[in-house]
């Protein structure tokens, strides 16, 4: 998947190059640290830009996201012995967002311009401003503007981003932390409706230990973009 040096792979019509970063945008690092098994110091296990990559588009909307996935979790409490966790993320990660009685960690570059469906995930998430500006829309019209450094928590809420940077002509980047929240989820007395079935994605090759089995075809993923 060669970058014809547009941002865009030669046959393809990615915004991203094969790094899945937005241009324009710095690259980032992953750490994870744990502990030697020969006499139980702190060490630096992995350092590198992930383990999964995906590029998520929606059909009829102006949008396309790099997300790299940072980590994931499948239980609580998580198990942290001989670092089964870190393989748990390698080898049993198939792709969406929403992990049962987990979390997802990500990192989400955007096009300029982008703008996500209105979307409700069964997830609380924790939003950061990586870099640029976003909308936050919420269903009911009310919008707030975030910029590098704002954090939102989202509770199960409809609503979408839009990344409004450098008036809609530069790239923008957020990280967030999904987990798991308690079916059903009542409101007023009513169930809450409405939960992301998801949008396509298109899994990508991977820069961390591990590459996705499934690079380089096209999925549906079970939920949206938080």
């Amino acid at each position: 998947m060669a970058n014809n040096g547009n941002g865009k792979s030669n046959g393809e019509s990615s915004y991203f190059g094969e790094a899945f970063t937005a241009p324009g945008l710095p690259r980032f690092t992953r750490t994870i640290t744990g502990h030697d098994e020969q006499d139980g110091s702190t060490r630096f296990l992995v350092r590198d830009e992930g383990d999964h990559q995906v590029v998520r588009k929606a059909k009829g909307f102006d949008f396309e996201a790099a997300q790299t996935v940072l980590y994931a979790t499948f239980g609580v409490p998580v198990d942290l012995k001989d670092n089964d966790d870190i393989r748990a993320v390698r080898e049993g990660y198939k792709g969406g967002h929403h992990i049962k009685n987990g979390t997802f960690v990500s990192m989400l570059d955007f096009s300029p311009g982008a703008e996500t469906p209105m979307h409700r995930g069964e997830s609380i998430d924790y939003n950061v401003v990586i870099e640029g500006e976003f909308d936050l829309v919420l269903d009911s019209g009310e919008v707030t503007r975030m910029r590098r450094g704002d954090v939102n928590v989202q509770r199960a809420t409809n609503h979408k981003w839009v990344n409004v940077s450098g008036d809609r002509k530069e790239p923008g980047r957020l990280f967030n932390v999904l987990i798991d929240i308690q079916l059903p989820l009542s409101v007023n007395g009513q169930d809450l409706k409405g939960f992301s079935e998801g949008y396509p994605a298109e899994l990508g090759y991977g820069y961390g230990v591990e590459r996705h089995e499934h690079a380089g075809k096209a999925v549906d993923e079970s939920v949206a973009t938080s």
